[in-house]
């Protein structure tokens, strides 16, 4: 489990340019279709111009969103208008017209975060030289792969670890092909580790198929800490993919 400086550099930009998909499509999400009806003029173009369009083209999204089928299959907090516009639309001219500045808005906040991913990274080297990155849980799961398979290391009776993992399993319940192995670091018996498991909504089909296990962590544990030749905190993150393994400190843990 040898620490790449290369990989750490490669995630840093992978998860820079994921923060751009839900920068972009995260935008004035809290609107509902009546609370932007009930708006002023001036704050409903600001509102669309966010994404290049006009309060009328705004509210047609939200109406599809909130009243027609398009609910059941997109949630409105993660959902690009643009995108939702173009589907609804039968005129060719404004169908390409959405779609380009769908791609203008990302390449554009594609370059910004890209930019920023780079400088932290540099930032991070230079104030913690000898630590790896820390960042946040929802960048851990937001570039899963298929095949990825995520380790999180963690104390069962920790709040942080229920925290991290309702972050996680979403994403990861999402993306095929990933699994979930978790690992109870401590004093725990099976019953305990089962518990958490419940009180995470993790189902017992999920454990059955092996998409998520439950774990003794304790010797994998010190065997990760002797590898990296230092004391981790809990819970602890790792990702592995194509093979290599990708650790990720998470902020808030306990010291083991």
């Amino acid at each position: 489990m040898k620490i790449s400086k290369a990989i750490i550099t490669i995630l840093l930009a992978i998860t820079a340019l994921n923060a751009v998909a839900a920068d972009t499509q995260t935008k004035n999400t809290d609107v509902s279709f009546s609370k932007f009806q009930n708006m002023p003029r001036d704050l409903q173009k600001q509102i669309a111009a966010e994404w290049q369009i006009t309060p009328e083209e705004y509210q047609k999204y939200l109406y599809y969103i909130h009243y027609t089928p398009d609910k059941t299959t997109y949630d409105a907090n993660t959902t690009n208008p643009l995108w939702i516009l173009a589907a609804h639309t039968s005129n060719k001219k404004l169908y390409e017209e959405y779609l380009k500045k769908a791609v203008i808005i990302e390449h554009d906040e594609v370059g910004r975060m890209l930019r920023v991913g780079q400088d932290f990274n540099k930032m991070a080297k230079k104030l913690y030289p000898n630590e790896y990155p820390v960042m946040p849980p929802w960048l851990i799961t937001d570039h899963l792969q298929p095949g990825d398979t995520v380790q999180l290391f963690c104390k069962v009776n920790d709040q942080t670890s229920s925290n991290i993992l309702g972050k996680m399993l979403p994403m990861i319940r999402k993306t095929f092909g990933t699994k979930l192995d978790i690992f109870a670091v401590g004093k725990v018996s099976s019953q305990d580790i089962i518990d958490f498991g419940m009180q995470n909504n993790i189902s017992k089909q999920e454990v059955d198929n092996k998409k998520i296990t439950l774990n003794f962590g304790n010797q994998a544990f010190d065997l990760l800490k002797s590898e990296a030749g230092k004391n981790l905190s809990l819970p602890f993150v790792a990702v592995k993919r194509n093979g290599k393994e990708i650790p990720v400190n998470i902020t808030g843990g306990n010291n083991d």
